[in-house]
């Protein structure tokens, strides 16, 4: 399975990683008064398989994760505890920070 990666940096630094499944990139969701844009200028950086998911999550102090398969490819390598996953539209979503 591909998913999306962008790296976004502050100062030459990565900073933010925006990861997606491949079959979301450019999808909006909404549900209630939630948006979940996944916006092609945000995520769309390049394609990787996602086992390659966590050498990038641990390049990075903060990630936005955003698909069944990046969120748990992220669970599984210790990024993201399950329960502080949220969902629109059932797709699930989950940020983290390092600290």
């Amino acid at each position: 399975m591909y998913i999306y990666i962008k790296i976004h940096y502050e100062g030459g630094n990565p900073v933010v990683l925006a990861a997606c499944d491949e079959d979301l990139i450019g999808k909006v969701m909404k549900e209630g008064d939630i948006i979940l844009d996944v916006s092609v200028d945000f995520f769309k950086g390049f394609k990787v398989q996602v086992d390659e998911l966590p050498q990038y999550l641990e390049s990075v102090m903060s990630a936005i994760l955003i698909g069944e398969n990046v969120v748990s490819k992220a669970i599984e390598s210790g990024y993201v505890h399950p329960e502080t996953v949220l969902r629109v539209n059932n797709v699930p979503y989950a940020h983290f920070i390092k600290i």
